[in-house]
C-alpha cells in the first residue's frame, strides 16, 4: 500500500479542480501532467498504482492529510467525481449513506396500492423508523425530509 510521501512523488493535487495528476512517467500510457485515472460505472475516479487499483477521493486524503482515512470520504455535493478538497469530509459509513442521492422518484416516499395510502420511513442508527401514512406523496416526502435534517444534520441529503 502506498504512503503520503510515495502519493507525492508520482502526483500532483490541484484543490481547484480536483484532479490528480501525473509527475513521473510510470508506464508506457502515463504522461507527465495527464489527470490521473479514469471513471468507473459507479461514478468513482480510480488509479492504478504498481497494479493496486485505488479510489482518488481517498487517495487525495492522504495526499493532503498524511494519513489514510480512518473510515469513509463523503463527497458533500453527492458527486462521486468531485474531488475538489472542499467537497470532501470524513464520514462514518452511516453518515456516507445518508449522503446518498435516491433512487426513488421522490425520496423517502412510497405508495402502498393496498392501503391506498403514502408512506414514508428513514434509516437511522441501523434501523428504519416509520414516519407515518399520508393522503398524498408530497405529505410522506415532507415528513422524511424533516426527519432527514433532525436525525442527519449536514449530512442529510432530503430530496
Amino acid at each position: 500500500m502506498i504512503d503520503a510521501a510515495g502519493v507525492r512523488e508520482l502526483l500532483d493535487y490541484d484543490q481547484a479542480t480536483g484532479d490528480l495528476r501525473w509527475r513521473k512517467r510510470t508506464s508506457n500510457r502515463v504522461y507527465v501532467g495527464d489527470v490521473a485515472g479514469w471513471i468507473g460505472d459507479n461514478g468513482y475516479r480510480r488509479i492504478e498504482i504498481d497494479s493496486t487499483p485505488y479510489l482518488v477521493h481517498r487517495l487525495i486524503w492522504l495526499w493532503m492529510t498524511g494519513e489514510w482515512p480512518a473510515v469513509e470520504v463523503d463527497h458533500r455535493d453527492g458527486n462521486r467525481a468531485n474531488n475538489r478538497w472542499d467537497n470532501l469530509r470524513a464520514a462514518s459509513i452511516a453518515q456516507n449513506r445518508q449522503n446518498m442521492r435516491g433512487h426513488a422518484a421522490v425520496k423517502g416516499a412510497y405508495f402502498n396500492k393496498r392501503t391506498d395510502r403514502w408512506y414514508s420511513a428513514i434509516r437511522a442508527n441501523g434501523k428504519r423508523k416509520h414516519l407515518g401514512s399520508f393522503n398524498t406523496q408530497s405529505e410522506a416526502a415532507a415528513a422524511y425530509q424533516r426527519a432527514s435534517v433532525a436525525l442527519h444534520g449536514e449530512f442529510a441529503r432530503p430530496t
